[in-house]
């Protein structure tokens, strides 16, 4: 099995922000470890207000290997893509993290969030067969506010979520708890690795060769 510090996931850093390139502007996934930009990722599939905010779709997956595991990002609107999560798994990604700004809803219920969580984040995790950390921000964008509940699903389960969801959520739950579990079910099926590969050939992969998916149980 590869060896990987413990501070894996907690040194390692998944965050969105505007950017212009080129002329164009791009909502843009920068990924840092431990201070240093080791990659970035272009949104796909911006909103009808990025649109007309003037963002750009990006082009292509993006996924980066730290220590042994492969991590891939995915920006908000994205996750909203089933698709999506179906190329990180076969590009190998054993961890996603999903920065999201979505908005406040005044009159959102219990079940309303709930429905969400399951049919976005935790569908997504078993579809990539792999780990889905939703990091979502508070504050404001475009002058909406923003509603700022995250969470981390695993193919089997949620590890950790909004108190308001899931009682002894995030705040309860100590980091080294779930961390530990991402760090070594990632690593395992990283160690397992073996199959067809079905990659896309657009694909950009940081710090190691493509490896295929591994094998469904």
């Amino acid at each position: 099995m590869a060896a990987v510090e413990a501070p894996t996931l907690q040194t390692v850093k998944a965050t969105a922000k505007f950017v212009r390139r080129e002329g164009k502007l791009y909502n843009t996934c920068p990924v840092f470890d431990r201070g240093h930009e080791i990659a970035r990722y272009d949104k796909r599939h911006p909103t009808l207000s990025e649109i007309r905010q003037g963002i750009t779709p990006g082009q292509s997956a993006v996924v980066i290997e730290v220590r042994g595991v492969r991590i891939a990002p995915l920006v908000c609107a994205d996750v909203l893509q089933p698709g999506r999560f179906d190329e990180a798994g076969a590009l190998g990604a054993r961890i996603l993290f999903t920065p999201v700004v979505s908005p406040f809803r005044p009159d959102d219920t219990l079940e309303q969030k709930e429905f969400r969580d399951r049919s976005i984040f935790l569908e997504g995790a078993r579809r990539a067969r792999a780990f889905v950390v939703k990091t979502a921000a508070p504050g404001r964008v475009f002058g909406g506010r923003l509603q700022g509940r995250s969470l981390v699903a695993a193919p089997w389960g949620f590890l950790a979520r909004d108190q308001a969801v899931m009682p002894g959520g995030l705040d309860s739950m100590p980091p080294s708890l779930y961390a530990g579990q991402v760090r070594r079910v990632a690593l395992r099926r990283s160690d397992e690795r073996h199959g067809r590969s079905i990659l896309r050939e657009d694909a950009v992969v940081y710090g190691a060769r493509r490896r295929p998916r591994p094998a469904l149980d």
